[in-house]
C-alpha cells in the first residue's frame, strides 16, 4: 500500500512538472491545464487513500481525532477573542 502511496505521489509532482515544463507549446496537443487537471486528479485520489489508510488503523485515528480536536478548539478560541472586540 505504501509503495502505491508514493508512486502516485512521484507522478502528481511529475505531472505537475510537466504541465509546467510544456505549457503553451502545444507540441503534444494537450495544454498544461490539462496536465494540471490530471495531477489534480491524482492528488485527490492519493489523498483519498491516505485517509483511507488512517483511519483504517485505530491508533493513527486517534492521533488524527487529537490534532482535529485541537485545531477546532484553536479556531474557537481565535473567534471567541475576535467576537471580543
Amino acid at each position: 500500500m505504501t509503495k502505491k502511496l508514493l508512486a502516485a505521489a512521484l507522478a502528481c509532482m511529475t505531472m505537475t512538472v510537466t504541465a509546467f515544463a510544456t505549457e503553451g507549446t502545444g507540441a503534444s496537443g494537450t495544454t498544461g491545464m490539462d496536465a494540471v487537471l490530471g495531477a489534480m486528479t491524482t492528488l485527490t485520489s492519493l489523498l483519498g487513500s491516505v485517509w483511507e489508510l488512517m483511519t483504517s488503523n485505530p491508533l493513527l485515528t486517534l492521533f488524527l481525532a487529537a490534532s482535529l480536536l485541537s485545531v477546532g478548539v484553536y479556531a474557537f478560541r481565535q473567534v471567541k477573542r475576535a467576537s471580543r472586540g
